[in-house]
């Protein structure tokens, strides 16, 4: 998520430039920028809900494997 910030800082110079007489292209540059900023945006609480879910059944399976051996070292 934070990665969007230079992104977004890199279009708004862009931006700038363009309004102080600088070349059309880089209305192209702006697009991709802000693009990129979206996706950085976007992917952030996706990949932290995903790690989320992850860890909580990395978690659910070492309890499991804990008690499993527990239960074996009982029985012998």
């Amino acid at each position: 998520m934070l990665l969007a910030i230079p992104y977004l800082l890199t279009a708004a110079i862009c931006v700038q430039l363009m309004e102080d007489g600088g070349p059309v292209w880089l209305n192209i540059l702006v697009i991709l920028f802000i693009w990129n900023a979206m996706k950085f945006l976007w992917i952030g609480p996706v990949s932290l809900v995903l790690l989320a879910h992850v860890r909580t059944r990395e978690r659910g399976w070492t309890a499991a494997q804990v008690h499993q051996k527990v239960a074996v070292g009982n029985d012998a």
